[in-house]
């Protein structure tokens, strides 16, 4: 199962335990599994600081961690008592309530052994430059040590004896003298290297897991010990001693998958696999239980290991990743997660807010019976579904090549809007094309809806063709005054305006004809007379109307409006301008084709030579 837990420091954890091969997908909130945790030992179990107050132990740490970065619900029982010896803890585990708790647990912690030796040995009051001395502490320590190291193993067995499935951990120790002159601190060392030498085998030996613990204090006193009187760690301390506990515990309880969180990940992270940084994205992977920075999201690097993260600008493409994957969108920062139903709104990386599934566009496939009824000559006719916002129509290279052989036209409709399309402009085609018809809603002062339509070929956007294509839109008849002005515009990204196409109006709709793919709409729009070069005269009788009967030109209440088609600039991009005045020869036939059809389709008809034909 797939699971997301939201924590106030803005991090996703995704836990994916793939079970069979159909992971599912749930909030961490859906079904939280449970840990109990028993932690025994001394003082540092029980939390006792650098200046002996008792506060947070290591354990609460681990337990803080695990209930923030995995899936499970942790509950701990903190049993450490500052001053234990490994003798003590076996008496205490020996108490029939304690052994009952011990027995419900899935996870033990351990740490005894120091105190075995420094009751027995006053290290601070050795002399290290006499002999001796030196020769008796060593002998005193070394038969603590074995005594610690017997312990150990007794205690674990007992614990195994009423619960032998229990993950057991026991802790090495730090210097905990590090303040303590150059001479003393060769035979500290030692000791210190003793006694985790015998605490490791009696654990190893019973099975549990050794947590050496010396590395991560060494060099780093003043951060971890701030009182040199006194050997206990600060939050600090607790929290590293805590962190070097986790991958053990992960590895055991199963965690992985991945974390995405603001900044470099940490040694707490390590209970997942792979790491995201959501301010960066930089991602990093686990490995040996360090993270190792691999690639970025945004240079195309982001590839890593078996759970492979896919990303892009955008929703995920429809048919990509396996059931259980994620996506990230690496523009808004939304996550994704395939389901076996598709693909699923996971969380706004920026926010930790839950997301919306993608919406993806209605795809019209073509069967073969459509195509072989399509006739010499004939058209092959695509009704699109109404209630769709965005439609696709797939066409493969073959069935391109069979309507080129046919020297068939395309038409696709929806009711209010139409467009003819010569199979040729899609003769490139390698392995499928695909027509784009997107309803954008309507635009103030339009007679109709705006709709974008693009054509991708296998996979590349094209927006001109060599020969023109034919569109057709349902006017809004009520908001009509002058058919003679009612025109096809097209929506000029780079000078964000509104440019004229043409086009001929006939029975509420209006067709035109274009070399190029944008947004479309219709608009009323009375022509400049394109003879009058006066300007200024125009210019001057225009004044003289508005000071004489008190009223606005038209024109220069257009322009104030924002009437796109204000300016009646035409698209240079169209060979086959239609400003109102008789089509070209060349473009005849087509038109006629798609005017028909389309007159047909708004009147609830479908089209009228192919009412017979269906689409899959």
């Amino acid at each position: 199962m797939n699971q997301v837990r939201r924590t106030c420091s803005f991090l996703v954890v995704i836990t994916l335990f793939l079970s069979v091969f159909i992971p599912q997908v749930a909030f961490a909130d859906e079904g939280e599994k449970n840990l109990y945790y028993v932690a025994l030992g001394d003082s540092l179990a029980a939390g006792t600081d650098y200046n002996n107050q008792l506060g947070n132990g290591y354990p609460d740490y681990i337990t803080e961690s695990l209930n923030e970065y995995t899936d499970f619900d942790v509950n701990l029982n903190n049993m450490g008592v500052p001053g234990y010896r490994t003798d003590q803890v076996l008496e205490q585990i020996s108490d029939p309530e304690v052994l009952a708790e011990l027995a419900a647990a899935d996870i033990i912690t351990l740490s005894a052994g120091a105190n075995d030796v420094l009751q027995a040995v006053n290290i601070k009051e050795v002399d290290f430059s006499d002999p001796e001395q030196v020769a008796e502490v060593i002998q005193i320590a070394t038969e603590k040590m074995e005594q610690v190291a017997a312990n150990i193993s007794t205690t674990i067995a007992t614990i195994k004896q009423v619960n032998p499935d229990v993950l057991v951990y026991v802790m090495g120790y730090y210097n905990a003298l590090p303040y303590m002159d150059e001479g003393a601190q060769a035979y500290i060392l030692t000791l210190i290297d003793g006694l985790n030498s015998g605490i490791a085998g009696g654990a190893q030996a019973m099975g549990a897991t050794f947590v050496p613990t010396f590395d991560a204090f060494d060099g780093k006193y003043e951060d971890y010990l701030p009182n040199e009187e006194n050997i206990h760690p600060n939050e600090a301390g607790y929290r590293a001693l805590s962190q070097l506990f986790l991958p053990f515990i992960y590895q055991d309880i199963g965690e992985g998958g991945w974390i995405f969180n603001a900044g470099e990940p940490e040694v707490h992270h390590l209970g997942s696999s792979y790491y995201v940084d959501t301010n960066t994205l930089n991602v990093y992977e686990k490995v040996d239980y360090e993270w190792q920075l691999v690639g970025n999201y945004n240079d195309g690097s982001g590839k890593v290991g078996e759970l492979e993260l896919l990303y892009g600008s955008g929703i995920p493409p429809r048919d990509a990743g396996e059931v259980g994957q994620l996506y990230l969108d690496v523009g808004l920062k939304y996550l994704y997660v395939k389901e076996e139903a598709g693909w699923a709104g996971l969380i706004d990386l920026n926010t930790m807010e839950a997301i919306d599934n993608p919406s993806y566009p209605d795809q019209i496939f073509i069967d073969q019976e459509s195509l072989d009824a399509v006739e010499e000559n004939g058209v092959l006719s695509i009704a699109l579904r109404g209630q769709a916002t965005t439609s696709e129509v797939v066409l493969t290279r073959e069935q391109i090549q069979l309507l080129n052989e046919k020297n068939a036209m395309i038409t696709i409709h929806n009711g209010e809007v139409a467009l003819q399309i010569p199979p040729s402009v899609l003769n490139d085609t390698k392995e499928e094309a695909v027509i784009t018809v997107e309803n954008l809603g309507g635009h103030s002062g339009s007679l109709s809806d705006v709709y974008d339509f693009t054509i991708s070929i296998d996979g590349t956007t094209i927006s001109e063709f060599e020969e023109g294509i034919a569109v057709a839109f349902k006017v809004d008849e009520a908001k009509v005054t002058n058919t003679d002005y009612v025109k096809v515009f097209y929506f000029n990204e780079d000078a964000s305006e509104w440019e004229l196409i043409g086009g001929e109006y006939e029975d509420g709709a209006v067709v035109a004809i274009t070399n190029h793919f944008s947004k479309f709409a219709v608009f009323e729009h009375e022509k400049e007379d394109e003879e009058d070069t006066n300007d200024e005269n125009e210019e001057g009788n225009n004044d003289q109307k508005e000071n004489e009967n008190g009223n606005e030109d038209p024109k220069e209440k257009e322009e104030k409006e924002g009437s796109p088609g204000a300016k009646n600039k035409k698209s240079s991009g169209d060979k086959k301008e239609q400003t109102g005045k008789k089509l070209p020869d060349t473009a005849t036939n087509m038109y006629s084709i798609l005017l028909a059809g389309v007159l047909f389709t708004l009147a609830g008809l479908a089209l009228y030579l192919f009412a017979r034909r269906k689409v899959a």
